[in-house]
């Protein structure tokens, strides 16, 4: 198969040489007769340029009908599909081709019946009734080429569009979409018929007849009226395909904007998302008071579609503000990545300012939390006003300029100062918001650690809870004045405290090491989220954890699964004493009902301790039959927990033909891991090296093995792939004369057009009779 690459070079190539003044017929430019004669040529190559050259002359090759005609006959696509060219090009006068054009409309090549029916579009009124005809095939595939070649064919006859209205209600989509195209083509002509069947009581034609008027412009203006009605109709494809209908037919903003506004409260999305983009192509001044009157009291479905309205005009539809920060209030759950937290970031700095007033007013609680997640929306664009917000505003600004920095991203590090100045301020809430947004901006804790270590201590907890967990992140030799404060941390009151001393230590790993006894004791901490951590911590520290097993694996039995995940995993950080956990890992990779988290993570887990002897058999009995991410894991897990090199071969050689590519793959890369030792893989791999998309891992496993079959080698000189020849060459050389079996291949091989190949080819029979001569 051609690569993507050539396939394109051949087609530009063929562009200039067959596009018009390229290579005529003969190299001279043959007359119309003599290329009407050549259309019955013996040779598909002389038909094909004959056929092409005729294509070219449009109705000039009106005198070679007869030959076109005939032509239709022909068994060559390529033929078929130039001579409907021709045909196209000649038109009307084309009409005695009808016949045989319906039979090449119903062929099962795709070109062939397309280019068909556009020939009979071309020829116009003269196919029409064969092709009305059509429309009552038992082929699905014909009735939707019939519908699609009706769409070219002026004017349409009234018999034409009732039938293809009738088509409306055909099973296949691809009919109903061609008919429903075919009627939106001939625009403005069949508009009333299509107004009228938008009272039908049938679904689909009213369906279709709304989404053949959204596809004719301002051809759909005389159906206005039916379309308005439509609008409330009980199908939402119908409400949908009139809301976009209604939008390009070219009515005045004053009459469209009151139409589609209650759209934006439609029960179904699809009809919401048209009126979003027909009304976003608005001008702002016609929608604004509108969408602000929707805002008062829609649900937060109606919040979004106007929101998306607003992020899509943009700042011209600043009037809609107050109605979108009124509205955040009423959502329960404010997320980031919808379209109300987007059109406030599109709002920006105006945005902020309003929620910044709101918050210095008096407002309920669960309000002030609304506005200062609104805020954070806005953090990006309007960086300046929340830092001069954060310098000398009320509390509640203040409190929500400190939050909201900590989500601008880059923009926000340019806060720094006022951050900095936040961890001195007499509210405790502050400091401890001012202290998660500078972690948040990915602050270095060197630029403030000596204000952590006064935190640490702080006499609220919250402020303890948040100095405690940025300190995971303090310069190395900080650390050893740190330590003995995290490990006091531990025995706190508050659990938050307890929780970011953990989550600290572990961040530390091996700098944490005198904490060891107190993270122990932590293991059973009443809190489980405290208990996980602590073995994370634990396990980051490495070493040898024998005397840790027993409690980790009495975590590992708990119920909760991030508790059990995070001691499966702190036991593969162990560098030694982890062996007396193996049972219990291989127990849960193989229970079928734990969670697929909890087994992957044991099998991990095992592959980084070794595992016993017992392991391979459990991993390679995994790897045969298991879903597929603990197959996969377990191709991984194999090369590290192999006792048996063989059997691990033979069953990584079996994965290698999983049908899973993922699985395949981690089979393949953990062979060339084994490298040379994976000898009984190659044949495996080989097979790879045949498909194109496995053909490069395949290779590279291949050369990290070495292969020494010097049969397997002597196939693969054969390979259709030089790179593969050259490969086998390479291996065959180094045997030296353990492969003079193979010479007679290298012979062969050698007769190649490519000087490089047949260089290495020569030079590895050189190096395999002169070892042959050296042991004689």
């Amino acid at each position: 198969m051609l690569q993507a690459p050539m396939r394109a070079f051949f087609l530009l190539l063929a562009a200039v040489f067959l596009a018009p003044g390229g290579l005529s017929a003969g190299g001279g430019g043959a007359d119309i007769g003599e290329l009407a004669g050549r259309l019955g040529d013996s040779s598909k190559e002389t038909r094909r340029q004959a056929a092409f050259e005729l294509a070219r002359l449009g109705e000039k090759a009106a005198p070679a009908l007869d030959s076109l005609v005939e032509a239709l006959g022909d068994r060559d696509p390529q033929v078929l599909f130039q001579v409907a060219q021709a045909l196209a090009g000649i038109g009307p006068a084309a009409a005695p081709a009808v016949p045989g054009l319906i039979r090449n409309l119903r062929s099962g090549d795709r070109q062939v019946s397309y280019r068909s029916a556009y020939a009979l579009g071309r020829i116009g009124s003269a196919a029409a009734p064969a092709l009305i005809g059509e429309l009552g095939s038992s082929s699905s595939r014909v009735r939707a080429a019939a519908a699609r070649a009706l769409s070219w064919v002026r004017p349409a006859s009234p018999e034409a569009v009732e039938r293809l209205i009738v088509a409306f209600r055909d099973d296949e989509n691809t009919v109903r979409r061609n008919a429903s195209e075919a009627l939106g083509n001939y625009g403005e002509a069949v508009a009333p018929r299509l107004a009228k069947a938008l009272g039908s009581e049938e679904d689909a034609t009213r369906r279709g007849a709304a989404r053949a008027l959204s596809l004719m412009g301002s051809g759909a203006k005389p159906a206005t009226d039916a379309l308005a009605g439509a609008l409330a109709d009980k199908d939402p494809e119908v409400r949908s395909s009139a809301v976009s209908a209604l939008s390009k037919a070219g009515l005045p903003a004053a009459r469209l904007v009151p139409l589609l506004m209650p759209r934006l409260e439609d029960s179904e999305a699809a009809v919401r998302g048209a009126a979003v983009q027909a009304l976003s192509r608005q001008r702002a001044a016609d929608v604004s008071r509108e969408l602000g009157t929707l805002l008062e009291g829609g649900g937060e479905e109606t919040i979004q579609a106007v929101a998306l309205v607003a992020e899509r005009l943009g700042s011209r539809a600043r009037a809609v503000l107050p109605g979108l920060v009124a509205a955040a209030l009423r959502i329960d759950k404010l997320q980031a990545e919808t379209p109300l937290a987007r059109s406030l970031g599109v709002f920006g700095e105006e945005a902020a300012s309003l929620i910044l007033k709101k918050l210095a007013e008096p407002v309920a609680p669960e309000d002030t939390a609304r506005l200062m997640m609104a805020l954070r929306f806005t953090a990006a664009t309007s960086v300046e006003i929340l830092r001069d917000a954060l310098k000398r505003g009320p509390a509640p600004a203040r409190l929500g300029a400190a939050q909201a920095l900590g989500a601008a991203g880059e923009p926000g590090r340019a806060a720094l100062s006022e951050l900095l100045g936040g961890l001195e301020d007499a509210d405790p809430l502050l400091r401890a918001t001012c202290i998660g947004s500078l972690a948040a901006l990915g602050i270095p804790a060197k630029e403030y650690a000596e204000a952590l270590f006064v935190l640490i201590e702080d006499p609220d907890e919250k402020v303890r809870a948040a100095a405690v967990s940025a300190a995971g992140k303090i310069e190395k030799n900080q650390r050893a004045q740190l330590v003995p404060i995290l490990r006091r941390s531990l025995a706190d009151s508050s659990v938050e405290i307890r929780r970011a001393a953990s989550s600290s230590l572990a961040a530390m790993g091996t700098d944490a090491a005198a904490a060891r006894p107190d993270l122990r004791a932590a293991l059973k901490d009443a809190d489980s989220a405290v208990r996980g951590l602590a073995a994370r911590a634990l396990g980051s520290m490495g070493g040898n954890g024998e005397a840790l097993i027993a409690e980790l694996l009495v975590l590992v039995g708990e119920k909760e699964t991030s508790v059990r995940l995070a001691a499966v995993e702190a036991l593969g950080g162990f560098t030694e004493g982890a062996d007396a956990a193996a049972a219990s890992l291989l127990e849960l990779a193989t229970e079928d009902k734990e969670p697929e988290v909890l087994r992957l993570a044991s099998i991990e887990t095992l592959a980084r301790i070794g595992g016993p002897a017992a392991a391979q058999d459990v991993l390679a009995s995994l790897l045969r039959e298991s879903p597929v991410k603990v197959r996969l894991a377990s191709a991984r897990a194999l090369v590290h927990c192999r006792r048996d090199n063989e059997a691990a071969v033979a069953s990584l050689a079996v994965a290698v033909g999983d049908e899973n590519p993922d699985v395949r793959r981690a089979a393949v890369e953990s062979l060339g891991e084994i490298g040379p030792e994976a000898q009984g893989a190659a044949e495996a791999l080989f097979e790879l090296l045949g498909d194109e998309y496995s053909r490069s891992m395949g290779f590279s496993a291949l050369k990290k093995i070495q292969p020494r079959d010097v049969a397997l080698l002597r196939r693969a000189l054969r390979h259709e792939d030089r790179y593969v020849r050259a490969f086998a060459c390479d291996c065959l050389g180094k045997l030296g004369k353990g492969a003079r079996d193979a010479l007679d291949d290298l012979e062969k091989a050698s007769r190649t057009r490519s000087k490089t190949l047949r260089d290495i080819v020569r030079k590895t029979i050189r190096k395999i009779e002169e070892d042959i001569k050296r042991g004689e």
